[in-house]
């Protein structure tokens, strides 16, 4: 069977799909990992249910200046004299809201040991199957454009570098 070798146009597409699939494995693949690592450290947290206060809010303007809304955060302050602050709510829409809302105790969860915090209970495991079914698709993809980019340039060198024509078998 005579080996037909893709058009040198074909070539081309498949060195740029290549490239592009190379890149997302490769980001799938550190995004995997840190996902990875980030869910076993999560896990090995011992959180305390604790109560924050929310202290201040902020206005957020869009890009157009027409769309407003608040933003409100917490603080925490443990016995040791560690601080724990974050966001708690960014889809305030008036100024009275936001302000009803400060004093207001909310629920966070702190491991004082590790000294991190999260405001829900759980972890989750979406990030780890987000990240893997991107190099899981990706993968076979970049695979298949870098083989085909390899027998185009074996059959190239062989009939231009070495003057054969590529035998049957």
């Amino acid at each position: 069977m005579k080996y037909k070798p893709i058009p040198k146009k074909m070539a081309m597409i498949h060195l740029i799909f290549a490239i592009i699939f190379f890149f997302f494995v490769f980001a799938g693949t550190k995004n995997l990992v840190g996902s990875i690592q980030r869910y076993i450290f999560d896990k090995s947290c011992n959180y305390v249910l604790e109560y924050a206060e929310i202290v201040r809010y902020e206005m957020n303007r869009s890009r157009d200046g027409v769309h407003i809304s608040f933003t409100t955060y917490y603080e925490y302050t443990d016995d040791s004299g560690m601080t724990y602050s974050g966001v708690w709510d960014t889809s305030i829409s008036t100024e009275d809201d936001a302000k009803a809302k400060l004093g207001e105790k909310v629920p966070i969860y702190v491991d004082h040991e590790k000294q991190v915090q999260k405001t829900s209970e759980g972890t989750s495991i979406g990030p780890i199957c987000f990240a893997a079914a991107i190099v899981i698709i990706c993968l076979p993809l970049f695979l298949n454009s870098f083989i085909r980019l390899i027998l185009y340039v074996i059959h190239w060198y062989k009939i231009n570098v070495k003057g054969k024509e590529v035998q049957e078998e």
